[in-house]
């Protein structure tokens, strides 16, 4: 499960068998805000939240 970078949609996405982790973005003036995070219900507890968290953060350094 990789992560990528979905610039159309301005989100960290991961695709599970075409259902949608992300983390939702906005830029400001060079800032990046992030907007929203959303796991579905069944894909919840499997660490898929982290490891958006973790490459948002890493990407915006």
């Amino acid at each position: 499960m990789n992560v990528i970078n979905n610039l159309d949609r301005q989100r960290f996405e991961i695709d599970v068998d075409g259902e949608f982790a992300f983390i939702e973005y906005r830029m400001n003036d060079g800032t990046v805000y992030l907007m929203h995070t959303f796991v579905p219900d069944n894909l919840r507890g499997q660490g898929l939240a982290q490891k958006l968290a973790k490459f948002a953060l890493d990407a915006i350094r």
